[in-house]
């Protein structure tokens, strides 16, 4: 498949300021919420899974595709605008405990932390979440799909992460390498996948020097990610016609940093829409956990 894809570009500025973004502000308090600059490029080759001889794994490439049928009833009705509170949210507490498990059995891991989850849409506003009892929460819409190749979390993003979310004997643990750490992405579409597919690139195709680390600003915290430079020699995969069975995992940090290439995939939506793309929109549901292994 040819399409285009979306990438930072690197700009002198950046050597007086830090690459920033501001999301999640109701009412912004400046026109001015980013410093990054995108460029699209095409054509750009995506090769397919389903027609590709290789054996993609976390360990290899970065990232994977099971199959599984989820025993929830995964519809957008559950996932839109259900907030963080998930007592009143049956079907979402229980497609997180399912994927909790999945991870656990299928990465053979000690133990699986769900930290967050996002729904997806495309045809989605921007996002400009509002508050809620002056809590954050931007699971109070359906967000659009992310176009610009990145990565969650930044080496230096990933390890405050992980301060925030485990217990002091674990993060004492990972430290005395007892246990290592890593962030998994757990993304499922609702519906086949007809427009603005998933694309993830072969990590061992990615120099850490194409990384750029930036600073997402948000009202409750800074997070840091990477977004990537674009260069010719990138691989890229998608699935076709990847349904609710066909599940994608893929590392989105990994305490064991890489020295040349990268340790985890930049990933990103295609910019490429079906003419009915409002009407048969794609919807996907991803859930973000750190995942703790016995060293």
């Amino acid at each position: 498949m040819l399409t285009q894809l979306r990438f930072a570009k690197d700009l002198d500025i950046f050597q007086k300021e830090v690459p920033y973004e501001v999301f999640g502000y109701p009412t912004p308090t400046s026109d001015r919420i980013t410093n990054c600059v995108f460029e699209t490029i095409e054509p750009i080759e995506i090769q397919d899974v389903r027609a590709s001889s290789e054996n993609h794994s976390l360990d290899t490439s970065g990232f994977t595709y099971i199959r599984h049928q989820s025993q929830c009833e995964i519809k957008a009705e559950h996932f839109e605008r259900a907030g963080s509170s998930l007592e009143k949210n049956p079907v979402v507490l229980a497609y997180l405990d399912e994927t909790i498990k999945l991870v656990k059995d299928q990465l053979d891991a000690k133990k699986v932390i769900c930290f967050d989850w996002r729904f997806r849409r495309t045809g989605a506003p921007p996002s400009v979440v509002p508050e809620v009892d002056d809590t954050y929460d931007i699971r109070l819409q359906a967000l659009a799909p992310g176009l610009d190749i990145h990565c969650d979390f930044s080496h230096r993003g990933g390890l405050e992460r992980i301060e925030m979310h485990l217990l002091p004997d674990e993060l004492e643990a990972v430290n005395r390498g007892e246990l290592s750490a890593k962030i998994i992405n757990v993304w499922r579409p609702l519906g086949v996948v007809k427009n603005a597919p998933l694309i993830i690139t072969d990590r061992r195709t990615v120099l850490q020097e194409d990384l750029m680390e930036v600073e997402k600003v948000l009202p409750d915290k800074v997070e840091r990610a990477y977004y990537l430079k674009y260069q010719p020699y990138h691989k890229y995969y998608y699935m076709s016609s990847q349904g609710p069975e066909d599940v994608a995992f893929f590392t989105t940090w990994d305490l064991k940093k890489g020295d040349r290439t990268a340790e985890i995939p930049p990933h990103g939506a295609a910019s490429f829409f079906a003419d009915d793309y409002l009407e048969n929109p794609r919807e996907s549901i991803e859930v973000r956990l750190i995942v703790l292994f016995q060293e």
